[in-house]
């Protein structure tokens, strides 16, 4: 179990690698994180069911390491779900923002050409002015979902300290098992 746990767990760090581009370039990034979610999941499971055969020394600390690990990485998913909100309103305002100056640019054109006066540039003038009330309302709107949406960004360090400690345990425990002859710490 522990030797599967544990190559299940650096499979899952290879999303790592792929979300940095440092060494993989292919694939889509909701593929890489559910390989990262379903990998690391199973292989901590795994390994924290090897640890449990042996909660002494190391054994104890790992567990509760592998615990955080595993506790943590389903906020990840819960994060997204409720940001969720928070960015659809952010595209909407940029949406917004976008027809706003394109109607902007247009009236400017017909300010330029001196034809604002034509019923084209009335019918683009209110337009305009729709839009900019839009604009204020799609930004008030986004503003009040992220100041009242919880703040679960604490999670991602715990995640990482966790995950960082349980290599350091498992590195002194395989460097034990290889130095000492089998006996554990």
């Amino acid at each position: 179990m522990g030797y599967l746990g544990f190559a299940l767990i650096i499979l899952s760090m290879v999303y790592s690698l792929r979300k940095r581009r440092w060494l993989l370039r292919g694939g889509g990034m909701t593929g890489w994180l559910w390989l990262h979610h379903v990998a690391g999941f199973v292989g901590g499971l795994l390994a924290l069911g090897h640890t449990l055969g042996n909660l002494r020394g190391l054994g104890v600390w790992l567990a509760v390491a592998l615990v955080v690990v595993l506790a943590t990485s389903g906020l990840s998913l819960i994060e997204a779900r409720v940001t969720a909100p928070v960015r659809r309103a952010v595209a909407e305002v940029g949406r917004r923002r976008a027809a706003r100056d394109a109607l902007d640019r247009s009236y400017r054109e017909l300010l330029a050409k001196g034809t604002a006066w034509t019923y084209e540039g009335h019918d683009i003038y209110a337009r305009l002015t729709a839009e900019i009330e839009a604009v204020k309302k799609a930004e008030a709107e986004a503003e009040h979902l992220h100041k009242s949406s919880p703040k679960l960004h604490w999670w991602l360090p715990v995640h990482i300290g966790a995950t960082s400690a349980m290599f350091g345990i498992v590195a002194v425990h395989i460097w034990a098992k290889l130095a000492l002859g089998g006996v554990g710490l």
